[in-house]
């Protein structure tokens, strides 16, 4: 047996294996550097949580209201009142009230699904089946009062308002996780002024508080101390539009935002995980990401709170735009466990980033009206556009 060569353990490496050990040093230097800069994305926006802060970095309120033609002494934008109108479709279940049900609360009336570009709204049916007469009765006149064209309008105008607010796009990638998620809670907030202000309508139509059926009493209990005074022919004052907006604000976070923090949680955690390769882009492509940010949650916010009023003039009825976030003294703010929530969210890591990104891309999304229901069909309603003026700009 002949003997083998020695092997020259001094060897130069082949130019082949030298190539793939430099891309993989590469490789690695490239992974570092992503995951820096995907565990600092996001971390160090101003939250607005005293009113100083939130002034100084978001002076909303120091700016008059955008103006195109004078009215009342003011000048405002104002627009041909068949503009200030849409017809609005949506979805109906038939939700059948049972003893079953019955353990389980009435979690909503309707809901917008974003990923669908959908309203559905729930029909109630009673099933007195083993119900109690007492109940029986309760039940039905709950029913009715839910099933009401009134509450029905109303939640078609909050529902649109959410899909008008879709369509501006106040949720798409672009902020940080904290604005977002705040932003949810503000969008919340402007489909409840929406709703307000309907009321509002019908009260300088009728003169009759009984028209918002016990709903802003923070809003009639002002007009009943006098402290404002609506009138349909006068652009609104500022005490009045700073009543609804920070009014609106304060009814919904004390009742309200604890009731969807876990819903806005979620909604928060899937947006996130979808912006992976956005928010990669975004570092590359920004010097000063912090201020781009900031400055695109304050556009949303003008647009997300912008609403047309009607008002009567001798020239017939107009509407004029106004922007609620200029009369707003805070920003919303979410609990410290929600923002603990979201700063571990931040620092996955560059695979666990990637990993959530291609499971949210697979999650189904929707809104469960019941479990006992079934689809009765579709129905339109005329509501109030919530932003007529610019949804025409936009649609130019």
């Amino acid at each position: 047996m002949k003997n083998e060569p020695k092997k020259n353990l001094n060897k130069t490496p082949s130019r082949g294996l030298h190539r793939k050990n430099l891309r993989r040093i590469a490789d690695g230097i490239v992974v570092g550097s992503v995951f820096a800069l995907f565990c600092n994305t996001a971390l160090n926006s101003p939250q607005g949580t005293s009113p100083v802060d939130y002034k100084t970095k978001f002076p909303l309120n120091n700016t008059e209201l955008n103006i195109s033609a004078k009215s009342a002494g003011k000048t405002v934008l104002l627009t041909k009142a068949s503009e200030n109108y849409t017809p609005v479709k949506y979805n109906v279940d038939t939700v059948v009230i049972d003893t079953a049900y019955l353990k389980r609360a009435f979690d909503t009336f309707g809901g917008y699904v974003s990923e669908l570009k959908s309203i559905t709204l729930k029909h109630f049916v009673v099933d007195t089946t083993g119900m109690a007469p007492t109940v029986q009765k309760y039940q039905k006149l709950l029913a009715q009062k839910f099933n009401d064209k009134n509450r029905i309008k109303s939640t078609v105008i909050h529902e649109a308002t959410h899909s008008f607010n879709d369509e501006l796009g106040i949720k798409n990638f672009g902020i940080n996780i904290f604005q977002f998620a705040k932003i949810c809670c503000h969008d919340e907030i402007a489909a409840n002024i929406a709703q307000l202000l309907d009321f509002r309508q019908q009260y300088l139509e009728t003169k009759d508080l009984h028209v918002f059926n016990g709903n802003f009493k923070f809003y009639t209990d002002a007009i009943k101390d006098g402290r404002i005074n609506p009138d349909v022919t006068k652009i609104p004052t500022s005490t009045e539009l700073a009543l609804i907006v920070n009014g609106t604000k304060k009814q919904w976070q004390e009742t309200l935002q604890n009731y969807y923090e876990k819903a806005h949680m979620q909604m928060t955690k899937t947006w996130y995980n979808k912006s992976f390769f956005y928010r990669l882009r975004e570092r590359a492509s920004w010097k000063n990401i912090t201020r781009k940010h900031n400055e695109e949650y304050l556009k949303r916010l003008n647009l997300c709170y912008s609403f047309n009023i009607p008002i009567k003039d001798k020239d017939g009825t107009k509407s004029v735009n106004i922007n609620f976030i200029k009369f707003m003294n805070q920003d919303i703010d979410i609990s410290d466990n929600f923002k603990e929530n979201l700063r571990n969210l931040c620092k996955t890591s560059f695979r666990e980033g990637y990993q959530l990104y291609k499971k949210a891309l697979k999650a189904a999304e929707y809104v469960q009206a019941a479990e006992a229901h079934k689809v009765k069909g579709e129905d339109i309603m005329i509501v109030p556009q919530r932003n007529a003026h610019f949804m025409k700009q936009k649609s130019r």
